[in-house]
């Protein structure tokens, strides 16, 4: 079909070409950023020293004034923080943008935040979730510990990924797409996948080139060894067994016969056994909460 001379499928083929090429230029001014960090804080610095990084996947994304983090409890609701202030200088991909909390420079004295101060103990180590953007314009979102995973957020954030030690940060991973240079790939919206522990946190703010995560998430369960247990045949009504893992800082569950697995600690006591066959088992959980899928196993025999 012709229109003043000219084919209608040439005028649609153009107006089609015209908004491909226009959908870069109109991504908003910080949907192209990730949740890179979470620092809950250090006893030593009363965990008010806490902070929240973000970065730039793209040119162009530092527009993040006027817009929210959501912070929630492991047990409660999310709260609102908004970053009111001037917008980050630096708008380069991978630059960051530093949020800190009250007693931040007591513990880091030669780093300033870009938004400084807005953090007051709001970050708890045990469990929780932090999300960038607002309802209608979800970000990024990242759980960890106790955080029930059903639990509606703003953008999704799968498993949680393992409690945060004390001094201790959960660090988005570069393992995925171009190594050691966060990108799309590195989000798969499921925080224990994307995460992992960092023992030396390093705040960056948007004045300071990024430094390269260079950790992975631990995805291997610890081996679960028993070193000492009673023989295939006793005429006790006790025994005692002591175990270890392959990863140090592992705890332990142990399970007699039927029963469920519960914590226990090495050496552990197990009395008032009954005349017959026993299966004692137990399993390490390293300290990201990998736990060896195939117990160790001791059986034994309680004779006459």
């Amino acid at each position: 079909m012709r229109l003043n001379g000219v084919r209608i499928t040439t005028i649609f083929g153009a107006a089609l070409a015209a908004l491909a090429f226009a959908a870069p230029a109109a991504q908003a001014d910080h949907h192209i950023m990730q949740i890179r960090e979470i620092f809950p804080g250090s006893t030593v610095g009363g965990n008010a020293n806490e902070y929240i990084e973000l970065e730039m996947l793209a040119d162009g994304q530092n527009l993040t004034s006027g817009h929210q983090l959501q912070i929630c409890t492991a047990v409660g609701g999310c709260n609102p923080f908004p970053l009111a202030g001037p917008n980050p200088a630096v708008a380069q991909t991978h630059r960051t943008v530093l949020i800190g909390g009250i007693s931040f420079g007591a513990t880091f004295p030669t780093v300033t935040p870009d938004y400084p101060a807005l953090l007051l103990n709001s970050l708890d180590p045990a469990g929780g979730a932090v999300c960038f953007g607002e309802a209608l314009e979800p970000v990024d979102c990242v759980s960890w510990g106790a955080f029930p995973p059903a639990t509606a957020l703003i953008s999704a954030a799968g498993t949680p990924a393992p409690v945060i030690p004390d001094g201790a940060s959960l660090e988005r991973s570069t393992c995925r797409g171009t190594p050691n240079v966060l990108d799309a790939a590195d989000d798969t919206n499921n925080s224990t996948a994307d995460f992992f522990i960092n023992a030396s946190p390093v705040p960056t703010p948007n004045s300071s080139a990024p430094i390269a995560a260079t950790g992975c998430p631990d995805a291997t369960p610890p081996e679960t060894t028993i070193s000492k247990g009673p023989k295939k045949k006793i005429r006790t009504n006790k025994a005692t067994f002591k175990f270890s893992s392959s990863e140090p800082g592992s705890t332990f569950q142990c399970a007699l016969d039927k029963k469920a697995f519960k914590a226990c600690t090495s050496p552990k006591k197990v009395t008032k056994l009954k005349k017959g066959k026993h299966k004692f088992q137990i399993q390490a959980i390293d300290p990201v909460g990998n736990v060896d899928g195939s117990p160790a196993v001791k059986t034994f025999k309680v004779v006459e």
